[in-house]
């Protein structure tokens, strides 16, 4: 059985992948960039992304902290539902966020 910690870190990963298919001007009239990551998508680029994709995986790089910092596997799933509900307060604000390969790491 795999742990909690893993299968959240995989979920991420899902939303990651999900993120860069869709990219953020498909769905608002916010100013982008493209990265040369992503050909021919465009993203909204703020100071909280990182302007190059890191080379650990999110699954690892979720575990690895995750237990780092104490984390017990019952809190991993309270990361997914943080991360939801920080979504939609972005989106009902006029702000949308879109987790992708730039942002889901920090």
């Amino acid at each position: 059985m795999r742990s909690k910690f893993y299968q959240v870190g995989q979920i991420l990963q899902i939303l990651q992948d999900t993120g860069d298919s869709i990219g953020l001007s498909q769905i608002t009239e916010l100013p982008t960039e493209e990265y040369p990551h992503l050909p021919g998508i465009k993203l909204v680029i703020t100071p909280f992304h990182s302007t190059a994709v890191p080379q650990t995986p999110i699954c690892l790089f979720y575990v690895v902290v995750s237990i780092g910092a104490g984390l017990y596997e019952d809190q991993a799933v309270k990361t997914l539902i943080l991360i939801e509900r920080l979504c939609q307060k972005a989106a009902l604000s006029g702000r949308p966020i879109l987790i992708n390969s730039l942002n889901i790491h920090r």
